[in-house]
């Protein structure tokens, strides 16, 4: 029978370069585009003198998803900037669901944010064969958003989900799961670090392995 693994010092700091790692792909988007919230006010700004042209020659009805898709992206550069950092912004839970109201109000930057990890891995894959994730210490993997089996680590691992705006995906049933929301450009709190170590810990004791993604992986 083989034994159990224990958690010790080492492995915590396995797991937290497994958050670190997560992050790295992140952290380098936040230098190209200075953060997700000067990219996205900015595409907003864009978006509100689209909004204000249209609602001059449309009908008001066509101009209302404009609107909303301005105010939903004013309002996820204001809670992403780093003086705020507020994470629930779309009420993503630990157990990774983004309830119903929050695709209503929300399903202009939800639904682009899905669409844009998906096409994205999808042409990393096709075209410089990108594996989904890759193993940063032994039984701990990093990568990105799983929407597909086969972008899971083989062992039924404990998953670590570093996203506000992705929901858990279908592959993921029935795999021991946390979800820990960061924005885009940003680094989880201690805070949040401790809280996913602590998990992470009780799973390893479990000898299961951990996947710690984010939305396009390290």
């Amino acid at each position: 029978m083989a034994s159990t693994p224990t958690f010790n010092k080492e492995s915590s700091a396995c797991v937290n370069k497994g958050l670190e790692e997560g992050n790295k792909e992140v952290f380098n988007t936040s230098n190209q585009f200075m953060g997700i919230s000067k990219l996205v006010a900015g595409n907003s700004l864009v978006l509100l003198c689209v909004t204000y042209l249209s609602s001059r020659v449309l009908p008001s009805l066509l101009v209302l998803p404009l609107l909303q898709s301005t105010i939903v992206g004013f309002l996820v550069a204001t809670c992403s900037h780093p003086t705020i950092n507020y994470t629930h912004l779309f009420g993503k839970s630990e157990t990774g669901i983004i309830p119903w109201w929050s695709y209503l109000l929300f399903y202009p930057y939800i639904s682009l944010a899905q669409g844009y990890v998906y096409a994205r891995r999808k042409k990393a894959i096709n075209t410089t064969r990108e594996p989904p994730y890759s193993e940063v210490s032994e039984g701990i993997f990093v990568g990105s958003w799983p929407h597909e089996p086969q972008h899971i680590p083989n062992g039924h691992p404990a998953i670590v989900d570093c996203t506000c705006e992705l929901p858990k995906s279908e592959c993921l049933k029935g795999l021991p799961y946390l979800c820990i929301p960061i924005w885009d450009s940003r680094s989880p709190t201690l805070e949040d670090i401790t809280r996913a170590v602590t998990w992470a810990a009780q799973m390893r004791q479990k000898g299961r392995p951990i996947f710690v993604h984010c939305a396009f992986g390290a």
